[in-house]
């Protein structure tokens, strides 16, 4: 871990536009999520992050946990183009602590291969950092942070992209890489259980899936090109591990499409595992495991998209009973279309509070008839009666939720990034919808909540061009590319963090994180996040 510095700006008032290596810090007391109310975090190419502005993707990747176990809230925020001791592209993760005024920039750290006991080393394209999930991987009560390095190379002779995992363990004082642990790709293939291409660790997740009352999380590792047979040479899978004693001793299995009960082979460049997600859908006392194939090939038709459901159960674990669907299944909104890719991002809430949780699945590459790329989600229902399955499903699209309001329909790419809190502070679970749409920066809506669930009526939208948010639009910014949601100020209200891995600030600026304070939406305006 490396500390990052700061230096004070002018800024306006409510503002904290917070650069690593150079920092503005101005009054921003209050609790609550309004355009006036956000800090503009920006990476600068000092200290240990050094990303140029064409190549940075800050903010694509972040994990929310109580790494210090204070009560606060944390985030990683992952930079996998940083250069890192000249090598370029080795990947960082930026770790910001909570507290009672928020995130807080005072206490930054950074974390890469290089830094001192994180197992490997800071290597040319490893790109550490592109996915991070936290959890309980240990019994301390702290929660712990796994990291990806997809590109990691592995073995003599050297995999290239095999993939590789790193877990860093909560404590009372933060994040410490004592007792850190290094997860390679393996498999049953490859003269020395590695695989080439594998691209371990492009998506991570971490919940309680297999054991009731359990101290331990599981730690879901999506595999997107594993090669599981001479046919299916880059299907990809999902790998899960699970502590017992020591952390992450235990392999559950590998899973992917053709062992469950959905009657779908493994097949070349599904896929499989580029997204993974847990919630709890049918009411039981396990969290269940999504994941999606979005390059599924399906009646002859190329990258339509498709989405697997395990459900949790005690040991032993098996795909028994799971489930497998996209839009060509009764009951689900759409059609299966070229390139769609089904299931790009995943997520789970409890939006209208019945207990269950239901499964989002963003489909960002949908066309709709204003344009191409215009995006849209669809939400499946939980169920309570703890059968397999879902209830009823809907989708939104970005016409729906008035996305067209960012500039022109083409490539809004409405679902790009998802996350999930409950930013009113009413009891009800709100989704953070983000739309790249890199012509004209990027936007984010949230819908909100309620006994009824989600409904584009109940939404609010807005990019950097909004009076009061901090930055600018401008083309290729990407501003809602990345999301994530939690309570760094401990107000019992969510807190969103946006990623916008393109902002450029003068002079050297490449990538921002900007937060937005959540509270109760009534006291403030009349439509949630404005």
């Amino acid at each position: 871990m490396q500390p990052l510095g700061f230096a004070i700006l002018n800024r306006p008032r409510h503002v904290w536009q917070i650069g690593l290596s150079l920092c503005l810090l101005a009054p921003c007391i209050s609790a609550q999520i309004t355009a006036t109310n956000n800090r503009l975090m920006l990476i600068g190419p000092g200290g240990i992050t050094q990303a140029a502005p064409a190549r940075s993707d800050l903010g694509r990747a972040m994990a929310v946990g109580d790494f210090d176990c204070d009560g606060f809230d944390d985030v990683a925020i992952g930079n996998p183009r940083a250069l890192v001791n000249g090598a370029q592209d080795a990947g960082q993760v930026v770790v910001l602590y909570g507290s009672r005024l928020g995130l807080n920039p005072g206490v930054a750290e950074g974390w890469s291969q290089s830094s001192p006991n994180v197992p490997g080393g800071s290597e040319v394209g490893d790109a550490f950092g592109s996915s991070v999930a936290a959890g309980k991987l240990s019994n301390d009560g702290c929660d712990d942070l796994a990291i990806g390095a997809p590109q990691e190379a592995l073995g003599d002779p050297v995999r290239n992209t095999a993939g590789a995992v790193t877990t860093l363990l909560g404590s009372p004082s933060g994040l410490t890489a004592t007792g850190a642990i290094f997860l390679p790709a393996s498999s049953e293939d490859g003269d020395d259980g590695i695989d080439e291409f594998d691209r371990f660790g492009s998506a991570l997740a971490i919940g309680n899936i297999y054991a009731v009352g359990s101290s331990f999380d599981e730690l879901i590792i999506g595999v997107p090109r594993d090669k599981l047979s001479f046919f299916a040479s880059r299907s990809g899978s999902i790998d899960i591990r699970r502590a017992s004693g020591s952390p992450l001793n235990g392999r559950v299995g590998r899973f992917s499409q053709e062992s469950g009960s959905g009657g779908e082979s493994n097949e070349d460049f599904d896929q499989i595992g580029r997204a993974v997600t847990v919630g709890n859908f049918d009411g039981d006392s396990l969290l269940d495991v999504a994941f999606s194939a979005p390059g599924e090939t399906l009646n002859f038709i190329g990258g339509a998209g498709a989405v697997s459901v395990i459900y949790g159960s005690a040991p032993p674990f098996t795909q028994g009973g799971s489930l497998f669907f996209h839009q060509g299944s009764d009951g689900v909104p759409g059609a299966n279309e070229a390139n769609d890719e089904f299931g790009t991002t995943l997520a789970a809430g409890d939006f209208d509070g019945d207990g269950d949780d239901e499964l989002v699945i963003g489909v960002p590459q949908e066309d709709l008839a204003s344009g191409f790329n215009q995006g849209m989600i669809v939400v499946r229902n939980g169920r309570s009666n703890g059968v397999n399955g879902f209830g009823s499903t809907f989708a939104i699209d970005a016409v729906d939720v008035g996305a067209a309001l960012s500039g022109e329909m083409t490539s809004t790419q409405f679902g790009s990034a998802l996350a999930v809190g409950d930013f009113n502070l009413d009891g009800f679970d709100d989704l953070s919808v983000g739309a790249e749409d890199s012509g004209t920066g990027g936007l984010v809506v949230v819908l909100y909540g309620s006994a009824s669930g989600l409904s584009a009526a109940n939404r609010a939208l807005w990019n950097q061009n909004t009076p009061g948010v901090a930055g600018a639009a401008n083309e290729r910014d990407f501003f809602g590319a990345g999301l994530a949601a939690g309570d760094f100020n401990d107000d019992g209200a969510s807190d969103l963090l946006v990623g916008i891995p393109g902002e450029v600030g003068a002079p050297t600026f490449a990538g921002a994180v900007q937060v937005f304070y959540g509270r109760n939406k009534d006291i403030i305006f009349a439509n949630g996040l404005e």
